[in-house]
């Protein structure tokens, strides 16, 4: 077997690039440079940004709107901000999309779908480019939240507000936002409901109503009638639920089964003591989401401190036919403790959900980086299997780009772990200095595994300003993901579903944020952690291994990757 001494190291390159006007070569970074600027991670170039708001694919292209503050934190001063893709990894930034009204507030969170049949009649020019944004109006003070409606003629890179908003207003409640509108058709569910008469399909909205779902019905897209309410467990203490979303999946390996999944972020009280992500499976018949689990016990989508306000995209073609994720990667207990760097607020990596039916019949959603993801891959620097460990901390690869994939196939009821550390002078696995410089250690975070609970621990790397609510340890353990009384057994836990022998872990890490995908993306955990540089170092750490008792790992395969900044 061979031992992690054997490593061949290839660094990577780093720098400003050729400023001339020649053309760049491929990897060439000349933006984005700053310390801790996420370099896989979408952000805005200044400015606050959260939740993602009308995603949606159109023509080839996909668009991501956002609540943002192009400056400092003002709370009355919310708008939507607008990047475009082509390949969910590369980010064109994009004028405001839609503004704060003066007179009906703030454009907080919502949703966008394609109208190429100009239901409204608001959209001018080639139908196929009419983009309606759903969203909600809310004054700086008070309940006053209400829903309205914008229009785009030009694909989604403008957008014009309806005359008559809002379309919907406010009944009452401190709490009404965030409205997701998707189509639902009679096909999609054995009982339709007797409000749309003879209609083969109908357009559906989910609200958030504070611990509740408010879902809606419309013909016009316009006039809104309710339909029912999906209601939390009182017996569960989280808070308010904000950004749902609704839609329907097919059973993976079960051809012809599906189901409607139900998300929904909450604000606090997620069970690691902040924001999270629930998610429910059950069945939609045009007027009622009925949960598969009578107790309403959630399960939550990822288990780490930052990954919130998650939305999937619409409008994704059949010939594409991905339910495809993206959350903001951060938590209210301290995101506006976070400093401006000059920007305040990453997204997560866009994610691929797939429905899979476990050995003990639960659904449960499992998530995967998108494809496109491979796309930054520079190359494969670490291949290595049946490796042995018999020390304490052994040297894997370093190089002075921070940015890495790392997968790991290795033993579940063992400790281990992979520490990613950055440091002031490079190191070479065999602890040769690359640099003169005594060698520091900046900042650390480690990713591991002890005896079948995963573990993020960030101790290490966390900012010198950021607030001191920021926790540092969290781990998920093998369960389901269900809490039966609706606590956990203890802070932080969740679940790695297979109890095999074997655990798998695909490990993103960038400048601020690593985020975790185990046994195959059945449980995921997303937490910022700060790295600063210059140099990186990734050790695998053994602490109760022996030459006697050593552990021994099927697998670790690590590439470097470039930057999304960087030119293509």
């Amino acid at each position: 077997m061979p031992t992690l001494a054997g490593i061949i190291v290839i660094s990577g390159c780093g720098g400003a690039g050729d400023t001339s006007d020649e053309l760049l070569p491929p990897g060439t970074q000349t933006t984005h440079l700053e310390t801790y600027r996420p370099q896989l991670h979408y952000t805005p170039a200044y400015g606050w940004m959260n939740d993602p708001n009308g995603l949606i694919w159109h023509r080839g292209t996909w668009h991501m709107y956002h609540q943002y503050i192009p400056g400092e934190y003002v709370i009355d001063r919310m708008n939507w901000g607008h990047a475009t893709s082509t390949d969910l990894v590369r980010w064109e930034y994009r004028p405001v999309a839609i503004s704060t009204n003066p007179e009906l507030g703030m454009a907080y969170s919502g949703s966008a779908i394609a109208d190429p049949d100009n239901t409204t009649g608001l959209c001018t020019g080639d139908p196929a480019d009419c983009i309606l944004a759903f969203f909600t109006h809310s004054l700086m003070l008070g309940g006053d939240q209400k829903q309205s409606l914008a229009a785009s003629s030009d694909g989604g890179l403008t957008f014009v507000e309806y005359g008559d908003n809002p379309i919907m207003a406010n009944p009452g409640k401190t709490n009404f936002r965030d409205p997701k509108v998707f189509m639902f058709d009679e096909s999609q569910a054995s009982a339709r409901t007797s409000r749309i008469g003879p209609v083969a399909t109908q357009w559906n909205m989910v609200l958030a109503q504070g611990k509740q779902i408010g879902l809606y019905v419309s013909g016009n897209l316009i006039e809104w009638q309710p339909l029912s309410t999906f209601d939390n467990n009182p017996d569960w203490t989280g808070g308010v639920w904000e950004c749902p979303d609704l839609f329907r999946m097919p059973v993976q390996d079960e051809p012809g089964a599906f189901k409607w999944v139900l998300i929904t972020s909450v604000f606090d009280g997620a069970p690691w003591d902040g924001s999270g992500v629930m998610y429910f499976t059950g069945d939609f018949d045009g007027t009622t989401f009925t949960p598969d689990d009578p107790d309403l016990m959630p399960r939550w989508l990822d288990h780490g401190p930052d990954f919130y306000a998650a939305q999937t995209f619409a409008n994704v073609p059949d010939s594409d036919g991905r339910r495809i994720l993206i959350a903001w990667m951060n938590n209210w207990k301290y995101a506006m403790g976070i400093p401006a760097m000059p920007w305040q607020g990453a997204m997560a990596i866009p994610r691929q959900l797939n429905l899979v039916r476990d050995g003990d019949g639960t659904l449960t959603l499992t998530q995967a980086p998108v494809s496109e993801f491979k796309s930054l891959r520079r190359g494969r620097v670490v291949e290595l299997t049946d490796i042995t460990s018999g020390s304490a901390a052994l040297p894997v690869h370093s190089s002075d780009t921070g940015m890495y994939e790392i997968d790991i196939t290795a033993p579940r009821w063992d400790k281990w772990s992979i520490g990613i550390a950055s440091m002031t002078a490079l190191m070479q696995p065999d602890g040769a200095e690359m640099d003169p410089m005594p060698i520091t250690e900046n900042a650390r975070v480690e990713i591991g595994i002890d005896n079948g609970i995963l573990s993020i621990d960030r101790t290490g790397a966390i900012c010198d300003e950021c607030p001191a609510s920021m926790e540092r340890i969290f781990t998920a353990i093998l369960e389901t993901g269900l809490y039966g009384d609706g606590t956990a057994l203890s802070p932080h836990k969740a679940g790695l579903i297979q109890a095999d022998y074997l655990v798998t872990l695909k490990i993103i890490v960038d400048r601020s944020g690593v985020e975790v995908f185990a046994d195959d993306g059945r449980t995921t955990m997303t937490a910022q952690a700060f790295l600063p540089g210059p140099a990186f170092t990734v050790t695998l750490e053994t602490p109760e291994a022996t030459p006697d008792r050593p552990v021994i790992f099927d697998s670790i395969d690590l590439y470097e990757l470039f930057s999304i900044w960087a030119v293509p």
